[in-house]
């Protein structure tokens, strides 16, 4: 009995049925109580319901029951996060690597709360070794370029940020934070060297607008470089469609009307 509540549970978290779900593995935990299994599971899916109190309680039965099982500390870890106790995540997501480390999900998890914890280089340490484990992981790599950029490594955030749109050829934020990557390298350069760097900020900001045509901020930063490199009509175009959307806006409103000039 307790396999069939325990796969029922499983099919319905992957639908999307996460109160189904969380009472089929209720079921199954009460079937067998000395099996920590069931008890995971049902963590994780209360902390995609955002029950985190309640996840806690689940997942710490679990480790109580196996203190070796690394989805146990995983699930313990994303209940503190949820509750934004930094320090007893990371505790509990080192944990987790300790006892499975070629998890590249794990590292990749520890890197988060280092990085909300703002603990940049230990952040920037273990979405390196997530990236190891996982290299097609695509979010590694996007949290890696973030703090690199955040660190103004702009060529190894640009890199990062490469290897996010050959993974994800879909994902716009790639493309907008190269085009600040490059925006900053170029914004106090007066010469063909920052014309350039201009030009690719520009390009990367266009191709984020391809893939989402409402990306407000890539369009207010495209728009500002247009007029900077003297395309004063394409800027005023963007500028006019912002200000569509947000016609209340006294900056956008004196922006629109300077490129109108």
């Amino acid at each position: 009995v307790y396999p069939a509540w325990f796969n029922m549970g499983l099919i319905q978290e992957s639908q999307g049925k996460f109160t189904e779900a969380s009472a089929s593995y209720r079921k199954a935990a009460q079937l067998e109580p000395k099996n920590a299994t069931p008890l995971v599971q049902l963590a994780i899916v209360l902390v995609r319901m955002k029950k985190y109190p309640e996840a806690r309680v689940e997942a710490q039965k679990a480790v109580a029951i196996d203190a070796k099982s690394p989805n146990a500390h995983y699930a313990l870890a994303g209940a503190f996060a949820g509750t934004n106790n930094g320090p007893e995540a990371i505790k509990e997501f080192k944990l987790a690597c300790e006892l499975n480390p070629k998890n590249g999900q794990y590292r990749f998890s520890l890197g988060y709360s280092y990085a909300s914890q703002n603990k940049v280089d230990e952040a920037i340490n273990e979405f390196k070794e997530s990236i190891r484990l996982s290299p097609k992981f695509a979010q590694s790599w996007m949290y890696l370029g973030i703090l690199q950029q955040k660190k103004l490594d702009y060529n190894a955030a640009l890199q990062s940020y490469k290897k996010v749109s050959e993974l994800n050829p879909k994902d716009a934020a790639a493309h907008y934070n190269a085009g600040i990557c490059y925006q900053l390298m170029g914004v106090n350069m007066n010469n063909a060297k920052g014309l350039q760097l201009v030009q690719s900020a520009i390009s990367e900001y266009n191709q984020a607008l391809a893939l989402a045509p409402k990306y407000t901020p890539a369009k207010l930063n495209v728009a500002r470089l247009y007029f900077k490199t003297g395309a004063y009509l394409d800027a005023a175009k963007l500028f006019r469609s912002v200000l569509a959307e947000t016609p209340n806006n006294p900056q956008l409103q004196a922006d629109t009307a300077v490129s109108e000039m």
